[in-house]
């Protein structure tokens, strides 16, 4: 049954809504007048404010994204209050650079749960909606850190962001047919307060030349920038090529370290 809405009834749930990227992106489908749901662990109650300062409607819900019965009852407070959702961006997440021989099973299915599983979840909760109405955006988070030489780390943390670019690509595949696009963001880094303050320690202590390799966030990946762009793939602007199911596009990153020069590796 096909029951789309217009793009001013059009409900998006943005996950990780509290604060950067997943802020920026409720308060830009607020500015294009969508209604807002905001899921996330922490206070989101100056996402709130500004979502709210834009002429939405906005719905707050504590949500544990790695948690099934918790996406459950995010599931529920949407149906119940606006009968379905139309847009789901799938940003929450966590991030840890450590070695991988200093990664225990319980690290590495900890990152999974909240990253990837998470999405999942979300996935399953709010896709068949979308299937029955006929209408569908799903923007998932991945992470520039795919195309990157990291040397210090964080393998689980990568693997876990692969992970959701083979989600998107299945999801777009199988759902394309239903009038519903699934495309992932690699960003790099953001100018946010958590990034600045990571930066300002590692500059203190030992790790000073891994930070600088990794480089200061560049100002076209402000947090805003890429809240604007994303929006685009929750628009009917937004069209699937057949052959071409899903974008995975990065933001312009930052600069990252050089690849090892192997000339004359082998001598």
């Amino acid at each position: 049954m096909n029951q789309q809405r217009n793009g001013h009834d059009r409900v998006a749930v943005v996950t990780g809504a509290s604060q950067g990227i997943g802020q920026a992106f409720a308060v830009r489908l607020a500015e294009t007048g969508r209604r807002v749901v905001l899921a996330d662990i922490t206070d989101t109650s100056e996402t709130e404010k500004l979502a709210r300062h834009a002429g939405a409607e906005v719905l707050s819900v504590h949500t544990d994204v790695s948690d099934e019965q918790s996406v459950a009852h995010l599931r529920r407070q949407v149906e119940g209050t606006f009968g379905g959702t139309d847009i789901l961006v799938n940003n929450a997440g966590t991030a840890a650079v450590q070695a991988f021989e200093d990664t225990t099973l319980e690290q590495w299915r900890r990152m999974m749960a909240i990253n990837l599983d998470s999405m999942f979840l979300t996935c399953q909760a709010f896709l068949p909606g979308m299937r029955e109405r006929g209408w569908g955006r799903v923007v998932n988070m991945s992470s520039n850190t795919l195309d990157l030489h990291l040397p210090w780390g964080g393998a689980h943390y990568i693997a876990s962001k692969g992970g959701i670019v083979g989600l998107t690509r299945a999801l777009a595949s199988e759902y394309g047919p239903f009038g519903i696009t699934v495309n992932a963001i690699a960003p790099g880094l953001v100018r946010r307060a958590a990034v600045r303050r990571r930066h300002e320690l590692a500059c203190r202590g030992t790790a000073h030349q891994a930070s600088r390799a990794a480089g200061r966030p560049r100002r076209d990946t402000l947090v805003p920038g890429i809240g604007r762009r994303g929006v685009h793939d929750c628009s009917d602007a937004h069209r699937r090529r057949r052959d071409r199911p899903v974008a995975h596009r990065q933001s312009r990153r930052c600069p990252g370290p050089a690849r090892p020069d192997r000339r004359g590796a082998d001598r």
